[in-house]
């Protein structure tokens, strides 16, 4: 929730699948911003939180889990 222009993605993959999920805030401009994934009977797995930096490495954070 900072507005700092900055893009932010979440980064999240489903139960049974490989493939690496994102939802985005382009803007950076929160904290009325929001983004939702589609239903879907695969459960979250796993997620984390980038920052897109410009001309710059983005940043992310430590992958989150159940197990």
């Amino acid at each position: 929730m900072e507005a700092d222009q900055n893009a932010v993605e979440g980064q999240y993959q489903r139960n049974g699948s490989d493939a690496i999920h994102h939802l985005w805030d382009k803007n950076g401009a929160g904290p009325d911003n929001c983004a939702s994934s589609g239903s879907g009977t695969a459960h979250i797995i796993k997620h984390r939180t980038c920052e897109q930096r410009f001309a710059a490495p983005d940043v992310c954070g430590a992958w989150a889990w159940r197990p």
